[in-house]
């Protein structure tokens, strides 16, 4: 009668343990918080008033206002706990992303300078490192981050 006991007993206490341990998110429920953030920001991003072509001081405060909704969502999305087996992917998309951050933040430096040239390759650049990382966000399965 001993062992059987114990056998079970054991069971259950790992079966709670694991239990325990599983506060990660389904992949669904991860999804749905996120996209709901990016929902929010892209409504911000739609209230900004794109720059006249050339107006560099304009684009550059257009610039920070944009990345500045931007990294307040990456923020917001860091603080998700993230399903377990996709942290790691998870966490180098949302790198990836805080270094397009930075260089569209470089970008407004640029046009904020008067230096226009710079200012359109680093937008470039940057926008090009945020369309891989909106390409990986949307491999992964959001539906509205990333686009």
């Amino acid at each position: 009668m001993g062992p059987p006991l114990l056998t079970a007993l054991f069971a259950v206490t790992i079966a709670a343990g694991a239990a325990a341990c599983s506060s990660a998110p389904s992949q669904d429920t991860y999804l749905s918080r996120g996209d709901a953030i990016c929902k929010q920001t892209t409504a911000a991003q739609a209230k900004l008033k794109a720059p006249a072509k050339g107006n560099l001081p304009a684009t550059a405060t257009y610039l920070r206002a944009s990345t500045a909704l931007i990294d307040t969502e990456l923020t917001q999305l860091r603080k998700l706990t993230r399903p377990s087996g996709a942290k790691e992917r998870l966490g180098d998309l949302l790198s990836r992303e805080r270094d397009a951050i930075a260089t569209l933040r470089r970008a407004a430096d640029a046009a904020a300078k008067g230096d226009g040239q710079s200012a359109q390759d680093l937008f470039a650049q940057g926008e090009g490192e945020l369309s891989d990382v909106g390409a990986g966000l949307r491999d992964y399965g959001f539906n509205v981050c990333g686009t």
